[in-house]
């Protein structure tokens, strides 16, 4: 078990001891930073979990084979996820290495995105219009997917595929609630959790966890609280500290540590046949998939430099919601954040006194409103307009 997972080995050793001897709870939280493997260690719980033999890494059982291309009718998933990331990632790492291991790379990456869609989570109306799309990429991916013990990828074939994929997948990714987990949702998850299966173990796996709006953390502590004896419960979370303490109680904690700079260099040579040398695994996500990434540093250095000469921030918040609306697939606001800060440090090189004495003052205005947003579960885009007008404000004062 765990050999697809790099470094964690203190995690990975314990959950092995515990799913052999029958002791894993049926609620885990999987705990640790962005990038840092959680969802791939919940997927190999799941797999071993389902597998009608031993578990075992390399098993051909017909459950470990599905579990493979994320395809087992027994897991359902929900949370939000960096998809345009990783899939970009998955989509450059096959196209310079078609090779069966980046193949099942982009298949799974694809599927992650896809599970999102399962009819078990959706009203038959909610689908009826997106049914096609998912039907095409669905079709896509069978057609990419290698027959079972294939000794490789064919020379030909699969870039006019892969190029549809790319298309349909960016359709897609808008569709998909990015910042939270609805009620409705954990419903549809519990009344699943509660219909018997032929295949006997059901696992869910939501990730972000935190992101729970207040009726589903509601509907979410009903289900930790009388849980189906066939269903695992595999909770992922990058803001542990976000998670309201009723339902940290209910569930036993797996910390992940940090990987070191080695061990992320491992995955980004193993897993994505790229450089091992590009740096951190978040800085490779985003350029592999964030295809935003000039647009966005452009909108800090705009925001800085208007704010900074107390210009009217009118402009600025039109420009910031339509960043993050979520109608035109929007941008994650750590990526803004991180940006905004860089432009505001970029800044003070050149600084005179009273400019420096402004940006160095906000510095922790910035890191509050982050925080409303990592640990409260605030709206992306009324947050940081607000930041706008307090930093316009904060400008104003300071040119009184």
């Amino acid at each position: 078990m765990f050999e697809n997972v790099i470094g964690l080995q203190s995690v990975t050793k314990d959950l092995e001891r515990a799913i052999v001897s029958g002791t894993l709870p049926g609620a885990i939280l999987l705990s640790g930073p962005r990038y840092g493997g959680k969802s791939t260690i919940a997927l190999e719980i799941a797999r071993s979990l389902t597998c009608h033999l031993q578990g075992e890494w390399d098993c051909r059982c017909r459950s470990c084979t599905l579990h493979r291309t994320l395809s087992h009718p027994d897991l359902v998933m929900a949370g939000p996820r960096y998809f345009d990331l990783e899939i970009g990632a998955a989509l450059r790492a096959f196209g310079e290495t078609p090779r069966i291991g980046t193949l099942y790379l982009l298949v799974r990456a694809v599927r992650k995105l896809l599970r999102r869609f399962d009819p078990h989570l959706w009203s038959e109306t909610k689908l009826k219009k997106i049914q096609p799309a998912i039907d095409v990429v669905e079709a896509i991916l069978q057609e990419m997917e290698p027959p079972p013990d294939s000794p490789g990828v064919s020379e030909s074939g699969w870039k006019k595929p892969l190029k549809e994929l790319e298309a349909k997948v960016g359709k897609l990714l808008p569709l998909v609630p990015r910042e939270i987990v609805p009620v409705d949702l954990v419903r549809a998850l519990a009344s699943w959790a509660h219909v018997s299966s032929a295949g006997g173990t059901k696992i869910v796996l939501i990730e972000e966890v935190h992101t729970l709006q207040e009726g589903a953390r509601n509907s979410m502590l009903k289900l930790l609280e009388e849980p189906p004896g066939d269903v695992f419960l595999l909770l992922t979370s990058s803001r542990r500290s976000a998670v309201i303490p009723t339902i940290l109680s209910r569930l036993r904690t797996y910390s992940l540590p940090e990987r070191t700079a080695t061990e992320e260099a491992a995955v980004r040579e193993k897993i994505f046949r790229a450089d091992p040398g590009e740096g951190p695994l978040a800085r490779f996500f985003r350029s592999a998939g964030a295809g935003d990434d000039d647009r966005r540093r452009a909108l800090a250095e705009r925001v800085v430099a208007d704010l900074v000469r107390g210009a009217d921030p009118g402009e600025l918040l039109e420009l910031v919601r339509g960043e993050f609306s979520e109608k035109n697939g929007g941008t994650r606001e750590e990526f803004f954040f991180e940006e905004l800060s860089d432009a505001a440090r970029r800044r003070l090189r050149d600084a005179d006194a009273r400019d420096l004495a402004l940006l160095q003052s906000w510095g922790a205005v910035i890191r509050a409103y982050r925080a409303r947003i990592e640990t409260r579960n605030m709206n992306p885009t009324s947050t940081i307009s607000a930041l706008v007008l307090t930093l316009h404000g904060m400008s104003v004062d300071a040119g009184a």
